[in-house]
């Protein structure tokens, strides 16, 4: 893995805070591609975001537990 993939995502706090929609942000608590902190950081910036930590995962959320995050995604829908 390259030292690219371990750096801070290249995103401007302005723009991320500037997102008015609802958003969810998913990440496994296993990833070794981008840090659990970054998507803190950047559920933090956002005005109505929600944040999703799906255990013994990595960075493929979707592919490691589709299940669990349909259920994610259909809750995160409804609301």
């Amino acid at each position: 893995m390259g030292k690219q993939a371990l750096a801070e995502p290249d995103l401007p706090r302005e723009k991320v805070q500037g997102i008015q929609c609802p958003t969810l942000i998913a990440a496994g608590d296993q990833d070794d591609y981008t840090k659990l902190e970054h998507f803190v950081e950047i559920y933090h910036l956002l005005p109505h975001g929600e944040l999703a930590i799906v255990p013994g995962c990595g960075h493929t959320v979707f592919k490691c537990n589709p299940n669990l995050m349909v259920e994610l995604v259909e809750h995160f829908l409804q609301q």
